[in-house]
C-alpha cells in the first residue's frame, strides 16, 4: 500500500531499515540471488537519515552480491515521503555501479521522468505515488482539463477493479483511489464528496456515470 508511512513498513526491520544493517542486507540479497531463477533487483533510499547518505556504498554492495539492477529513491528513511527527493543521489549511484540504475522520487508528470533521466543519467524511472489518480503521468499529453475525460478514465479504473477485486469489501480503498482523480480539478470538493459519500461500489459507479455529459 503506497499510502503507508515508511516507518510503519519498516517497523520490524525490513525495507529501508535494512540500510542500517548492511551486513544483514548483503546476506539477504546473496541468498535471494542464489535461489532465484529470475534477475533480482533491489530498491533502496538515499540512506537512514540526512547525515547517513549510504546509497552509493549500498549500491556497490548489492551489485557485488549479484543484483541485476537497483532502484534509488532520493529520500532518506527518516524523511518518509516528506520534503523533496535528492536526485543527485541517483547520479552518484549511477556513477558508482555498472548495473542499470532506476531513479525514483517526485515524478508527477511525464516531463519529470525525462528530466530525471537527463539530469542523473539513470537508465529508467520508477513512478509510485505520482501515478495515484493520475495515469496520465505516463503520457506526454498529460492530465486532461475536461472533467468528462477524467471521469471516463476513473470509470475505466472502476471496471478493472470490478474485474479483479472484491469491490464492496474494499470500498474504502477504492474510494480513496478514485477520489484522487479529482484533486485539483474545478469543483474538486464536490466531486470528492460524491466519491467518499458513496456507500457501496454500485452507487459510486452509478454516480460517476450520471455525470458524463
Amino acid at each position: 500500500n503506497m499510502g503507508c508511512p515508511v516507518k510503519k513498513v519498516t517497523k520490524n526491520g525490513p525495507g529501508a531499515a535494512l540500510m542500517a544493517t548492511p551486513k544483514l542486507a548483503a546476506e539477504l540479497v546473496s541468498v535471494v540471488v542464489k535461489n532465484s531463477n529470475c534477475p533480482v533487483t533491489v530498491k533502496f533510499r538515499s540512506g537512514v537519515n540526512a547525515t547517513s547518505q549510504t546509497a552509493t556504498e549500498f549500491a556497490k554492495m548489492v551489485e557485488d552480491k549479484g543484483a541485476a539492477a537497483v532502484t534509488v529513491h532520493g529520500r532518506s528513511w527518516a524523511q518518509g515521503f516528506n520534503g523533496l527527493a535528492d536526485w543527485n543521489v541517483i547520479s552518484l549511484v549511477k556513477d558508482a555501479v555498472s548495473i542499470p540504475v532506476i531513479g525514483n522520487g517526485d515524478i508527477l508528470q511525464h516531463s519529470d521522468g525525462i528530466e530525471m533521466m537527463e539530469k542523473t543519467n539513470c537508465d529508467g524511472v520508477m513512478i509510485g505515488r505520482g501515478a495515484l489518480g493520475n495515469p496520465w503521468v505516463f503520457s506526454p499529453k498529460g492530465r486532461p482539463s475536461e472533467l468528462n475525460e477524467i471521469i471516463q478514465v476513473a470509470l475505466q479504473h472502476l471496471a478493472y477493479i470490478e474485474d479483479h477485486l472484491p469491490t464492496d469489501r474494499m470500498i474504502g480503498c477504492i474510494k480513496n483511489h478514485i477520489g484522487r482523480y479529482f484533486k485539483g480539478t474545478k469543483g474538486s470538493s464536490a466531486m470528492r464528496k460524491l466519491v467518499y459519500d458513496s456507500p457501496d461500489f454500485k452507487t459510486l459507479k452509478t454516480s460517476l456515470t450520471t455525470l458524463i455529459k
